[in-house]
């Protein structure tokens, strides 16, 4: 176990690496939620618990923050590369049907109002069968959703089966999510160039911080707060609380507090969007680790996920904000001329 725990930390000290000058910011901002996703790990496969029903419970909120991870891969399209199974099981043409909708309170079927239902309800029988031909679409619905998620799952189990690889690189992007490194341009621009065969997702930026605040939010919603109660619940239970269980809780305890009062001060508070909440991380007040803010204003004028293909120069970054704040500084010495000659043939006021 202690193996297990020095190879994953030593991974995520070499991937943090990769953000070249920005790699001692991003160590600090993600060393303690990298720890607390090892912790829940560690505890998930050597602690004793309660009820089996608990254990699954932890390890379904476990991995429930990779499925932000997966909804991003879906909504961008980047879909694994083609191989004989991805081709055999159709991969690429299966999609959820979707088609129930509604139109000013009137169920819909692919964007058209159901023939099944009155233009007007003007009578208890009429509103009657509305309700009933609404639960019957809102069945057939899931009905139809359920079966597209059993044959999603057969799907994936012949795939792990007969392409193991895809399984190893998916598992391998659930960690570089987890643990943040994902939001790192190099490590992106590779795992999504190994995955989908391509360059078409490579970023511009070194750093996505929509991704890594999404990244953040997601682990304290999906899995510090729900791993903080079942483990507390079931170390009462079982009247045991090891080193990793004190470990494992406190941490998560520390990234819960640090979530609330976070993300309620920048979202709540002070109205910002993800990509605009700032990383540092201050020692004491005394010394502050933190991303340059063009890089900042870079990833707020570009949408999260855009296909990029152009490298970032950092250097010209700097160039243009240096410029920026010279004519920044011009404009105001101007203003301040233009209000001194104001004051000096602003005319006398004359007697009357």
């Amino acid at each position: 176990m202690l193996t297990l725990v020095i190879l994953f930390l030593v991974l995520f000290i070499y991937g943090t690496t990769f953000a070249n000058e920005y790699k001692y910011a991003c160590l600090a901002a993600m060393l303690f939620p990298a720890l607390d996703v090892i912790s829940d790990f560690i505890y998930l496969i050597s602690n004793t618990f309660f009820r089996e029903s608990v254990f699954w419970l932890c390890l379904a909120f476990f991995v429930s923050s990779n499925s932000i991870f997966v909804y991003e891969l879906i909504k961008t399209g980047s879909r694994p590369r083609d191989s004989y199974v991805i081709t055999a099981l159709q991969w690429h043409k299966f999609q959820f049907a979707v088609f129930l909708g509604h139109e000013n309170g009137f169920p819909t079927v692919y964007g058209k109002v159901s023939q099944y239902v009155f233009t007007t309800n003007d009578n208890i029988l009429k509103l009657v069968s509305f309700y009933i031909v609404w639960a019957i679409y809102v069945v057939i619905q899931i009905a139809v959703l359920i079966a597209q998620l059993v044959q999603l799952f057969l799907m994936a189990m012949l795939t792990a089966i007969f392409d193991p690889f895809i399984v190893f690189w998916l598992l391998a992007g659930f960690y570089l999510f987890q643990t943040k490194l994902l939001s790192i341009r190099p490590i992106w621009n590779y795992w999504f160039k190994v995955w989908t065969g391509t360059d078409k997702f490579d970023k511009k930026n070194m750093i996505d911080f929509h991704l890594l605040n999404e990244s953040f939010l997601a682990e304290f919603l999906l899995e510090t707060t729900p791993q903080l109660i079942l483990q507390s619940y079931n170390n009462t239970m079982i009247k045991s609380w090891s080193n990793v269980a004190y470990f494992s809780v406190a941490l998560s305890l520390l990234m819960a507090i640090n979530g609330i009062y976070r993300y309620g001060y920048y979202l709540l508070y002070k109205g910002l969007k993800f990509d605009e909440i700032p990383i540092e991380i201050s020692l004491g007040g005394i010394y502050t680790i933190r991303f340059d803010d063009e890089d900042i204003s870079s990833n707020k004028n570009n949408s999260h996920y855009q296909h990029q293909s152009d490298d970032s120069n950092h250097d010209s970054n700097k160039i243009k904000s240096t410029i920026r704040l010279a004519e920044i500084e011009l404009e105001n010495s101007n203003k301040n001329i233009e209000c001194v000659d104001e004051e000096v043939i602003s005319p006398i006021p004359t007697k009357i």
